[in-house]
């Protein structure tokens, strides 16, 4: 299950997949995260073994970021992927990272803006090389942390689908800011329940993860 606390971001990539934006997006209310956890929260991490993603836009530019990882920590282990722009926020999750608190990556391609070299460095310590169409270092064992660099060689074009371009973006469940669940991280994923309801009942037992709605065989009829 993905959750984007907000579809605001601090750098403008022509290849976001989701289109965001130094001058649009929303931020979800924590309030709302507090109800999405209550709901699924150990469905996340207790029956399917899971982190629990905050997602975005990039998610540091939540004003309330670290009450929804503090939060997620009550839980289990969050996953969160930064551009590491902000670059307090981008060393702290590095050391939770690297203390195996969080699970962390860090984006870091020709494409995304520039970003303090301290930042860089912090995720780099330790980590080796891998040969992976995004991720382009691992730690070598668990001693050295749940960080990662990522580091796409041919990026998603805007919208995905919409666009184009034949992979889906997030196979995960995925709720929105606004307390939409969708079926992936497709633009043009459908609806398949709200926070507050839940799923409707033609999605109650769609796959969490690992597909995309578009492979689902009873939307296609």
């Amino acid at each position: 299950m993905y959750i984007q606390i907000t579809t605001r971001c601090n750098m403008s990539c022509g290849h976001c997949c989701y289109a965001c934006n130094k001058k649009t997006g929303q931020d979800m209310p924590f309030k709302l995260f507090e109800l999405i956890m209550e709901k699924w929260g150990n469905e996340i991490t207790k029956v399917r073994k899971q982190n629990v993603i905050l997602g975005g836009g990039e998610p540091t530019v939540h004003p309330e970021f670290w009450k929804f990882v503090t939060l997620s920590l009550s839980y289990g282990i969050p996953w969160i992927a930064t551009n590491g722009k902000l670059t307090e926020n981008a060393l702290l999750l590095a050391k939770l990272g690297k203390r195996n608190l969080i699970s962390v990556v860090l984006s870091l391609d020709k494409w995304h803006e520039p970003i303090e070299q301290e930042v860089i460095d912090a995720f780099k310590e330790g980590l080796i090389k891998y040969e992976h169409p995004w991720i382009s270092m691992i730690p070598p064992n668990k001693e050295q942390g749940m960080r990662e660099i990522r580091s796409i060689k041919e990026p998603y074009k805007r919208g995905c689908y919409k666009e184009g371009f034949d992979q889906c973006p997030c196979s995960h469940i995925r709720i929105g800011p606004n307390g939409l669940i969708y079926g992936c991280g497709c633009t043009d994923a459908p609806v398949i329940g709200t926070v507050i309801d839940g799923f409707f009942d033609r999605f109650k037992n769609v796959p969490w993860d690992g597909t995309c709605s578009k492979d689902w065989e009873h939307i296609k009829k």
